[in-house]
C-alpha cells in the first residue's frame, strides 16, 4: 500500500503531527542520544541506531524500517549539503520522511495504527 492508500484525514493528521513542536522536541531528544561523539551531526552509523521508541511508531513500522533500509536511504535523500553527515536540521526532515515512508510501506491497516497511535500521545 502506498501513502496515496491512506484516506485523506489520516494523512492530513499524519502532517500535522509531523510538524507539531512536540515531534520536534522529540528528534532533537533521539537526535542528541544518536551523537555518540558528540560533533553535533550523525554519521550513517550514528544514524542507523537512533532509537525509534521515542517516536510512537508500532513495531511492524519499526520492522519496515529495517527490512528496507529507511535510515540510508534517509541519509542520502536528506543530506541536503552533501557533507556526508546529518545535522540536526537535517535530522528533523529525515524522521518525518522515516515515519512517512514507512507507513507508505505498511498495509493499509497499519498505516492508519500509526495515524492513530500518533494522534492520540500525551504530552509529558
Amino acid at each position: 500500500a502506498t501513502l496515496l492508500a491512506m484516506d485523506a484525514q489520516s494523512q492530513e493528521i499524519l502532517r500535522k503531527k509531523l510538524e507539531e513542536l512536540e515531534f520536534k522536541e522529540k528528534c532533537s531528544k533521539a537526535f542528541k542520544a544518536a551523537d555518540a561523539d558528540g560533533n553535533g551531526k550523525l554519521d550513517l552509523n550514528e544514524l542507523e541506531h537512533v532509537s525509534l521508541g521515542l517516536f510512537d511508531i508500532p513495531d511492524r513500522l519499526k520492522d519496515v524500517v529495517k527490512e528496507h533500509d529507511l535510515f540510508k536511504q534517509a541519509f542520502v535523500e536528506k543530506d541536503v549539503n552533501k557533507d556526508k553527515f546529518i545535522d540536526e536540521d537535517e535530522f528533523v526532515e529525515v524522521m518525518k520522511w522515516i515515519v512517512v515512508k514507512a507507513a507508505s510501506e505498511a498495509s493499509e491497516v497499519e498505516s492508519e495504527q500509526i495515524t492513530q497511535s500518533m494522534s492520540q500521545t500525551n504530552v509529558a
